[in-house]
């Protein structure tokens, strides 16, 4: 009797997933994610934005079709309140696929996660978030999204297409 196994190789948190071999994990080796898990506060524009920065840990991902590898991920939930108080977007209940944002890169070096957001209704909006860590309690947010040409085919209906969150640079979160 014979067994043929084949082990996992396991990644840093800095090693993109364009340089992995099917199968891979990249996981938390040094607990890097866990300094950004918390709720953080800013107010932009008179809106209030609330971030729930949380940790999913051997989240399987889905590169190609027959490509599978391993995260462990940062996955950001928000809500957005204009100056009376009232909801304009919270992603904090759904488990919908619009408005995600999940971490796909760490930085060591100056302390920068690069996160994807996949946008909001017909992806408008996608594009990469810098947080960086400042402290214990503050976080930089840079968002630079990404333009959509819409049609009746590739947006059908009226759905809302506004983008809630704050498009700039160097904006400063609070954790709560």
């Amino acid at each position: 009797i014979s067994f043929m196994c084949k082990a996992q190789v396991v990644y840093p948190i800095s090693t993109f997933s364009t340089d992995i071999p099917a199968g891979s994990y990249i996981k938390d080796l040094n607990n890097d994610l866990d300094n950004f898990v918390g709720i953080y506060v800013a107010t932009f524009n008179g809106n209030f934005i609330y971030l729930n920065i949380g940790k999913e840990v051997k989240k399987t991902l889905n590169k190609k079709s027959n490509f599978v590898y391993y995260r462990d991920q940062l996955v950001i939930t928000y809500e957005v309140k204009n100056g009376l108080g009232q909801i304009l977007q919270s992603t904090l209940v759904t488990n919908s696929n619009i408005n995600k944002i999940y971490s796909i890169y760490f930085n060591k070096i100056d302390n920068i996660m690069m996160m994807h957001y996949i946008g909001t209704n017909c992806s408008v909006g996608w594009g990469t978030i810098e947080l960086k860590k400042i402290n214990g309690f503050q976080l930089n947010w840079t968002y630079y999204p990404n333009s959509s040409v819409l049609t009746n085919i590739n947006c059908p209906g009226n759905p809302d297409t506004n983008v809630y969150l704050p498009a700039t640079e160097n904006l400063i979160f609070t954790k709560q």
